[in-house]
Formats: structure tokens, sequence, C-alpha cells
């Protein structure tokens, strides 16, 4: 039981800004942050990090980010941890070229390559989930040599 409880906290200590993080293991007191001279910038990043209930819409994909909820049009759809974070890191940056660095780096939280069809693979299932076809993307495109775009506007059309 306490097992379970341990990895739930750690989810959650992973979902919270550093400062949570610190304030959850005790390692600062509210005395000592609350006199130092950042207290209104740490305060404001982490009510902004932890708290953003805005809803990410690109198409007709939305996302919540809060209750790590996603919809296609008014269907649900279920994905994974790490298959959200994916979807989140690049719906975050629409119409923008996400580098695999940069995902390896947000999605899995390393700066090596675990391996190289780590991407690959959640993509191909995120894809699947959604509807999208890899052949003719209309959400996520691979842009080769550079990284992964979620487009702003169904260009099939």
């Amino acid at each position: 039981m306490w097992l379970r409880w341990a990895r739930c906290l750690r989810e959650v200590m992973l979902e919270v800004s550093p400062l949570a993080h610190r304030l959850l293991l005790g390692q600062t007191s509210g005395r000592n942050l609350a006199s130092g001279p950042h207290f209104g910038h740490y305060a404001a990043a982490w009510l902004a990090t932890s708290y953003r209930g805005n809803v990410i819409e690109v198409q007709d994909i939305r996302l919540d980010p809060v209750s790590r909820r996603t919809w296609r049009g008014s269907d649900e759809i279920v994905l994974s941890r790490k298959e959200f974070d994916l979807v989140r890191a690049l719906m975050e940056r629409a119409g923008e070229v996400v580098t695999r660095d940069d995902l390896m780096r947000d999605v899995w939280h390393t700066t090596f390559w675990t391996s190289s069809k780590t991407i690959d693979v959640h993509l191909g299932w995120v894809r699947r989930k959604l509807g999208d076809d890899s052949r003719h993307p209309r959400l996520i495109t691979t842009i080769r040599g550079e990284g992964l775009r979620f487009e702003t506007e169904d260009r099939t059309r």
C-alpha cells in the first residue's frame, strides 16, 4: 500500500514546480520564503505552472493540462502519461518545429538518447489514437533532420 502512495506522490512532485517540490520536501520554510526579496516572483511562477487551467486547443484537438485529458472533437482520447506529455509538448509550441533533443528533455527528462526509436514509437501510438495518418499527416508533421511540428491548421483541405 505504501509503495502505491509513494509512486503517486512522486508523480505529483514531477508535475509541480521546483519551489513547490522544495516545499513538499520541507527544504524551505514559509517564513524564510515569504521574507525573501523574490517571494512575489516565486509565488507567481508557482501559481502559473501548477494551476494553469487553460485548455490548449489546436485544430480540433483539445488538451487540458490540469486534468490531463484530451479530446478530438467531442470524443475523449485516452493517452498514457508519456503520450500525453508528448502531445502537450508539441501543442504548446504548435506551428513551431520541436527538435528531438527538446522532446527527450521535456518529455523523458533526459539529455541523452535512450533509444533512437523512443520518440518514433510513442509518436506512432499518438498518431493512431488521434486518427492522424503518418503518410499524409494533418496534425503532427515530421520535418526531416529538424524535428516535429504540430500543425495549426489542416493543410490538406
